[in-house]
């Protein structure tokens, strides 16, 4: 069942992403990805089990969660821009991209089209 959830976010990711980039005008992979969103999105991928979204109860829920990162790679902005109907669901999407952030690399020269890059990712939980 969580594979099926991933499968379906990667997904919609790919296509968030190569809608937003093919609007900024940014070069994109073969996948609808740059390898620095792919890298960004990866690492939220591997910190989107913290032990406080297991236990949260619930029918479960999708939040959407908009995140800008400055050229050094630091988290600058984040918000969610959909939520669950639950603040829990949507303060536990926005955590788990603050975890992952520690990691962030700085964004390659040629992505960066002004101060901050920004990324929209679907986060879902349980019941789904």
């Amino acid at each position: 069942m969580r594979t099926m959830r991933l499968i379906r976010s990667a997904a919609v990711l790919a296509l968030l992403a190569s809608t937003s980039a093919g609007a900024m005008g940014q070069t994109v992979g073969p996948r609808g990805m740059s390898r620095y969103a792919t890298s960004i999105y990866s690492l939220i991928f591997m910190y989107s089990r913290p032990p406080h979204a297991s236990n949260l109860v619930g029918g479960g829920g999708a939040v959407v969660v908009q995140f800008s990162i400055d050229r050094q790679g630091k988290l600058v902005q984040i918000r969610a821009i959909r939520g669950a109907g639950r603040t829990t669901y949507d303060d536990a999407a926005k955590q788990i991209v603050r975890n992952a952030s520690r990691f962030f690399p700085a964004p390659p020269p040629q992505e960066m089209t002004g101060d901050f890059k920004t990324f929209v990712i679907p986060i879902s939980f349980g019941g789904r």
